[in-house]
């Protein structure tokens, strides 16, 4: 799952009170960070076909559990950043941290294994059904930016702001996720030209930077009510 995850992000925000939405923001995708970090050294990152399906060489940052490490450190970066007492917090940023990996077995091809560096590989493939997913993950984060703006209040254009957010990641998920679907169904997709490496590390760090600030500005200048 791609901008599916920020919904999670938004809904626990909203319940908890705990948690600023930028922290929660990039909670949800500390693993797909992770990733990054992994494919900046060579060590994650390159797509490939088993059985016809694409599958990313993803061993160490995406299997199950390292999922719960790293929603653990995660969790304890945010306890000691923050300074906060409470423990609900730390428990937010875990789950949140942790709701990455089941979103993503639920559409991943079989590319998540249980435990760093195993054979044993899990995803159900959701992604083969390019659409419905796309219209899934859309509503995922649409539904919940709506509900976050119906529980905040603050000047017209944050709204705005708040909507151009979702245009765009709706548009980078169609051509990251479901047009590769797509092209891969229709036998035009090349491999060759998909992005990896170094550029595509350091685009993915920068776009979840970009993503956590630009919904960190615009919370910072709207009220919960």
């Amino acid at each position: 799952m791609f901008i599916g995850h920020y919904g999670p992000a938004v809904y626990d925000v909203l319940r908890s009170g705990k948690v600023k939405l930028w922290h929660a923001f990039l909670a949800v995708q500390a693993m797909d960070i992770v990733f990054c970090i992994l494919a900046l050294f060579g060590l994650e990152g390159a797509a490939s076909l088993v059985d016809g399906n694409l599958v990313f060489d993803i061993p160490w940052s995406h299997s199950l559990i390292s999922a719960v490490i790293i929603a653990s450190v995660t969790a304890s970066i945010f306890h000691v950043l923050t300074g906060r007492g409470s423990m609900k917090g730390y428990w937010i940023i875990w789950l949140l941290a942790f709701s990455h990996w089941p979103l993503d077995w639920l559409v991943h091809r079989p590319d998540l294994p249980l435990y760093p560096g195993g054979d044993w590989m899990m995803g159900l493939s959701l992604w083969n059904f390019a659409w419905p997913t796309y219209i899934l993950e859309v509503v995922m984060l649409g539904t919940a930016i709506a509900l976050w703006l119906a529980k905040t209040s603050g000047p017209r254009w944050t709204a705005f702001g708040a909507w151009v957010f979702v245009a765009l990641l709706s548009m980078l998920q169609f051509f990251s996720i479901t047009k590769t679907t797509l092209d891969l169904q229709a036998g035009t997709l090349d491999l060759a030209a998909m992005p990896s490496g170094v550029p595509f590390a350091v685009s993915g760090m920068l776009f979840y930077a970009i993503a956590a600030g630009w919904i960190g500005w615009l919370e910072s200048k709207r009220r919960y009510s």
